[in-house]
């Protein structure tokens, strides 16, 4: 019986290169120690972006801050032009960049309905209320919402839901304007109709003769999907901007400005729904559709609509 040899290192060698995967490079600030001794390698390289069809998404919450040792400085001019080159790579991206990922955001279906509106000045913020800030001068100091899959901006489908459902709950009053005075489709419903719409829309319950809250079935039920991106009418194709808020804490004290990511103005987003019948086929799809267009055409979306941002024209 012969002995196998063994096989040539080489051949390991490739073997664990391939298990491995792509070796990661290595970050600037990363401390190695050598002994006794600390070496520091070099301060990252400002003038190396990331490509130009990054996932802006990742951009913003994986590489903004990947690989940054903030124990090393100190000096806040440091950190300025650190995160200023980053987001700059951020703002810089055009929306033709994009042209594979937008469509599939895009739910175009026969038993979908949907419609567009156009940002206004000064834009869109949405997702600020998540975090992101490290209190270093020069970053985003607030969040942004993204698409996880192709990385651009969104407004949630449960924001739109959200916005439509308070209009309901707040200002019945409201509501009922709307559907007597709406181009087309006109309908007088009483208050407590108006209750029995909001229910069937946004908690799937209606009314089965004498029982109240029957659930109705999912495959019927109103579907509120995320409105994407469309378009951009601004000049060279820019879609996000950088801007600032600046909260005043103490009367005598100058205000720290807080840098955040919005949508700029010009900006077009698609707003999609499945929508059913109600009220026993009293509300159409299409009254539902001409209604929720105009509650967000004058309540507006996002953050700080109080102070102008998040209102469309249509």
């Amino acid at each position: 019986m012969t002995e196998k040899k063994a096989p040539h290192k080489e051949t390991w060698q490739k073997k664990n290169d391939f298990f491995k995967g792509p070796q990661r490079p290595a970050y600037p600030d990363r401390k190695a120690k050598q002994g006794n001794s600390v070496s520091h390698s070099p301060a990252p390289d400002t003038k190396t972006m990331p490509g130009k069809e990054s996932n802006i998404g990742w951009l913003f919450y994986k590489d903004y801050y990947q690989g940054i040792d903030f124990s090393r400085h100190k000096e806040d001019n440091y950190w300025g032009d650190i995160f200023s080159s980053k987001n700059n790579d951020i703002t810089g991206k055009i929306l033709s960049f994009y042209s594979r990922e937008t469509p599939l955001l895009e739910l175009k279906y026969p038993e979908n309905q949907a419609f567009e509106l156009t940002t206004l000045y000064p834009g869109l913020a949405t997702g600020l209320g998540m975090p992101h800030e490290t209190r270093h001068k020069g970053e985003y100091k607030l969040g942004f919402h993204f698409d996880h899959t192709t990385g651009l901006p969104i407004i949630p489908g449960s924001s739109v839901k959200g916005v439509l459902r308070s209009a309901f709950q707040d200002s019945p009053d409201y509501i009922k304007y709307l559907l007597e005075n709406l181009p087309g489709e006109k309908i007088s419903l009483s208050t407590t109709d108006i209750g029995l719409l909001e229910k069937e829309i946004f908690n799937g319950l209606t009314r089965d003769g004498k029982i109240d809250d029957k659930p109705i079935p999912l495959y019927r039920r109103d579907i509120f999907f995320d409105a994407p991106i469309i378009k951009t009418n601004n000049k060279n194709g820019y879609f996000l901007a950088s801007d600032f808020i600046t909260p005043h804490p103490d009367p005598f004290k100058d205000p720290v400005p807080l840098e955040f990511l919005k949508v700029l103005p010009q900006v077009t987003f698609l707003f999609q729904f499945r929508l059913f019948p109600s009220l026993q086929g009293m509300i159409s799809p299409s009254l539902k559709i001409a209604l929720f267009k105009r509650i967000l055409l004058d309540l507006g979306i996002g953050a700080k609509t109080n102070v102008g941002y998040g209102k469309f024209s249509g």
